[in-house]
């Protein structure tokens, strides 16, 4: 019943066009590619899966290029050119979102600046070294000079005389007494003095070392503190020069302690401590430039991080979707030739049931083709792709609207697969022209070689055409009488069934005569005009004249007796006598078709 389905409702002639999506799930069934199709389908929702990460590479990629753009950062415009082109450095942009691989930038130069320090504990220690060492120094000195003044070398000369002389008076002032008392305490003098020389030269040694290690501990500046690096940012520029500055003043006097240019120590400290507020003051600008960039770039370099993380999953899958891709394209091509293949008599059928509906239309139905579920195109939808053109046409009539849904049913149900032996229709003939109804009455006699064909309809139009057209075909009336009773009686022309009225109305007792008079003949003239209608469409049909030109021939007839002429002697102006003759009729007898019943004809 799915697949063959052979009833088509009446409320279901507009979607069977309308609704391309059911039209494709019938046919694709029909030709017996489900399985390929979803074959197909598994391997394009597989490839959709794998490909997911690079798809989402693909956008992130997107989005950061113009993101990037609009950043001014050194880092903005590395990325910007490592991600360009169809295969980017995925490590390079690693690095740079990790910050392990950032270009010498001013970013970095203002997280270096930020970092800047100086020497304190180290250099005042030293600096305290020196104190120390100078003070020792002095109080060497000192001493030095104390004991200098009990004149050494004097006495280094008076004991000199001892050894050579012996005791004896003292040679300078001969008062004194030079024996070995006198030895004694001068050589401790003596003693004394070279022992405060050699703590002398001791001291002036530290002192020294003291100064040069101070000199050691005062570092050149900073390559980073350079304000012209950061001529764009007027504050931390300001900021670093004045360090830079200060820093040479400090290096300065650090080396005129040690070249003896008068430089006091407390000098030195002043500079340091200045310096040291300088740093401090620079680093503070330089954060807060650098934390204003860093809180910009962040979600930038998390959004690199996420491409890095589809991208090293899309090259990781690259191989697998490749397959997937050629896999996918593979079958597509084959099932787009088997459904060609198939859908061929489909087509060519469909053509041909329209090629008979369509009488004058400009609406072409091209070949068939099919699109399914695996068709690329935005929303993926199911199509049946029967195209129509219609040449300079915008609207399609209610009648061809019909005529193509029929032309689309028919050949469906006709297949030598269906396992039903009928087709059942539901008012076709409604909006469709006389010569579209012909054209129907035709399909369906068509239809009807294999297999019984059941039409039911109000529109008596597609019983005439069957008469007319000499369709073998049985036509039954179905009626409602009183008491909901049904009654189904077989009609075999319309001329036939006038008479049959006739003559229930002839026989009826209880029809005053005058009526009935009136009515029989009434009756007897619409069976005679129906049979001429129908002998002359036929004939002249038969003839492959234009239905259109019949139809005005036998309207501009106008009465029953020039009806009758024009299909007797193929005039309407003609005369019957010859005929009537021939065939015995009296002209009463005929009387009663065109001007009624005389009295006592129903007796």
């Amino acid at each position: 019943m799915e697949l063959y389905r052979p009833f088509l409702p009446h409320d279901e002639l507009a979607t069977v066009v309308s609704e391309p999506s059911k039209m494709y799930d019938n046919l694709a069934a029909i030709l017996g590619l489900d399985l390929l199709v979803q074959a197909h389908q598994a391997l394009t929702e597989q490839a959709k899966r794998v490909g997911a990460s690079k798809a989402e590479a693909a956008a992130l990629k997107r989005g950061l290029t113009s993101e990037l753009q609009a950043l001014d950062d050194e880092r903005a415009v590395a990325a910007r050119a490592t991600l360009r082109g169809r295969s980017p450095d995925v490590e390079a942009v690693a690095a740079l979102a990790t910050g392990t691989g950032e270009p010498d930038s001013s970013t970095d130069a203002l997280r270096q600046l930020a970092e800047v320090d100086v020497p304190d504990g180290a250099w005042r220690r030293v600096r305290a070294d020196l104190a120390t060492a100078r003070e020792a120094l002095r109080a060497a000195l000192e001493a030095e000079r104390a004991v200098a003044r009990r004149s050494t070398a004097v006495l280094s000369a008076a004991l000199a005389h001892h050894e050579n002389e012996g005791d004896g008076p003292c040679p300078v002032c001969g008062q004194g007494l030079l024996d070995e008392a006198w030895v004694s305490q001068a050589r401790r003098q003596v003693d004394e003095a070279g022992m405060f020389a050699q703590a002398v030269a001791t001291a002036q040694d530290q002192a020294a070392a003291a100064e040069r290690a101070l000199i050691a501990a005062t570092p050149p500046c900073p390559a980073v503190v350079d304000g012209a690096r950061f001529a764009d940012l007027p504050e931390v520029a300001r900021a670093a020069e004045a360090v830079g500055s200060a820093w040479a003043r400090w290096q300065q006097a650090a080396r005129q302690l040690d070249s003896g240019a008068g430089t006091d120590l407390v000098e030195v400290e002043a500079v340091f401590g200045r310096l040291a507020e300088l740093v401090e003051a620079m680093r503070g600008s330089a954060a807060v430039e650098r934390d204003r960039r860093e809180d910009v770039w962040r979600p930038v370099a998390v959004r690199l991080g996420q491409w890095v993380v589809s991208a090293r999953a899309a090259a990781a899958a690259a191989e697998k979707l490749a397959g997937l891709e050629a896999a996918e394209k593979w079958l597509k091509d084959n099932l787009d030739d088997m459904r060609r293949q198939q859908l061929a008599p489909l087509s060519e059928r469909m053509q041909h049931i329209w090629s008979q509906l369509r009488h004058e239309s400009n609406v072409d139905l091209l070949p068939l083709s099919l699109r399914g579920h695996e068709d690329p195109s935005p929303g993926r939808v199911r199509r049946q792709r029967g195209r129509v053109g219609c040449p300079g046409v915008t609207v399609m009539s209610q009648g061809e609207r019909n005529a193509l849904a029929l032309s689309v049913f028919l050949p469906r149900v006709s297949l030598p697969e269906s396992p039903f032996g009928f087709v059942v229709i539901d008012d076709p003939v409604q909006a469709m022209d006389p010569a579209k109804v012909d054209g129907l009455a035709r399909v369906l006699a068509e239809v009807a070689q294999d297999r019984q064909v059941v039409v039911f309809t109000h529109d008596d139009r597609l019983p005439q055409s069957v008469r007319r057209l000499g369709i073998q075909a049985r036509i039954v009336e179905v009626t409602r009488e009183p008491g909901s009773r049904v009654a189904v009686s077989t009609i075999d022309n319309p001329a036939r069934r006038h008479l049959d009225d006739a003559r229930a109305v002839a026989s009826d007792r209880n029809v005053p005569e005058e009526q009935k008079a009136q009515v029989v003949a009434e009756l007897c003239r619409f069976a005679l005009e129906s049979a001429c209608h129908e002998v002359h469409y036929r004939r002249q049909l038969g003839r492959g004249r234009d239905r259109r030109e019949v139809e005005t021939e036998i309207s501009a007839a106008g009465k029953t007796s020039r009806r009758l002429a024009l299909v007797v002697t193929g005039d309407a102006a003609g005369s019957l006598e010859p005929w009537k003759a021939g065939r015995h009729l009296s002209r009463d007898r005929l009387g009663v078709c065109f001007v009624g019943c005389p009295p006592g004809y129903a007796s």
